[in-house]
């Protein structure tokens, strides 16, 4: 009777231990997925607005709309895209197209990082708000003639007679709701096995759970059945 209850309890642990394993896993497999899926779109994103800092260049080295609307065309029919914006060095707004109401103003502190910044970056402002959306700003370089290096006729060499300066800036918003969608799949689909997973074992661990941990019920049965036991007893005497 006592190696059957150690070898019950022993076996009760186990049942647990596997549970928590199971559990760890799942929230570890939710994690991995998530992160992944966040760097493939923050990868995207940034060679989307990298690509149109160079499609949106004529349009704004001219400030004119109609340049600029084959690129932002071509951008919002990508089903992930929510809207594109183009603006000028000073941070104003020179053309956007938006599949949801927005407030185009490029916020000051952005401005700023994109002033020196000499590729695309990401901002996810929007994400850890919970909007649902990630910004990627790319910035639009024109070559001008550098006059100094002109001076005299000093410098023979082409590419050193040029430099770049910041003409304009892109943004592009891209929707979160794929990752988030797919998440919540994951999720499911993890709990799901574990429901099965119980619903399988649940039945086969129950006796063992039963004898290894009494309850009440069990300890009212043995208070019974010893009154009865006392009660033939005395009724034998």
């Amino acid at each position: 009777m006592l190696m059957r209850r150690l070898g019950n309890k022993i076996l009760l642990a186990m049942m647990v231990v596997i549970f928590a394993m199971a559990a760890s896993f799942l929230i570890y497999f939710i994690s991995f997925v998530g992160n992944m899926l966040e760097r493939e779109k923050r990868t995207d994103g940034l060679t989307l607005a990298r690509s149109l800092s160079q499609s949106a260049e004529l349009g704004i080295l001219t400030g004119e709309e109609r340049f600029l609307e084959g690129p932002f065309k071509g951008l919002l029919t990508n089903a992930s895209i929510l809207y594109v914006v183009a603006y000028d060095r000073a941070g104003h707004v020179i053309k956007s197209d938006a599949k949801l109401e927005l407030d185009p103003t490029m916020p000051h502190a952005m401005l700023r990082r994109m002033r020196h910044a000499t590729k695309p970056i990401s901002d996810e402002t929007g994400r850890r708000d919970g909007r649902g959306f990630v910004d990627f700003y790319a910035p639009v370089f024109s070559n001008v003639a550098d006059e100094e290096a002109f001076e005299g006729g000093m410098v023979e060499d082409e590419t050193a007679q040029r430099r770049m300066r910041l003409a304009g800036i892109v943004r592009i918003g891209m929707s979160r709701t794929e990752i988030v969608r797919i998440r919540r799949r994951v999720l499911a689909f993890g709990i799901g096995m574990s429901l099965a997973v119980f619903l399988v074992t649940g039945p086969c661990s129950w006796p063992s759970w039963q004898s290894a941990s009494p309850g009440p019920w069990s300890s009212c049965a043995r208070v019974r059945r010893a009154s009865r036991a006392e009660m033939s007893t005395s009724s034998s005497r």
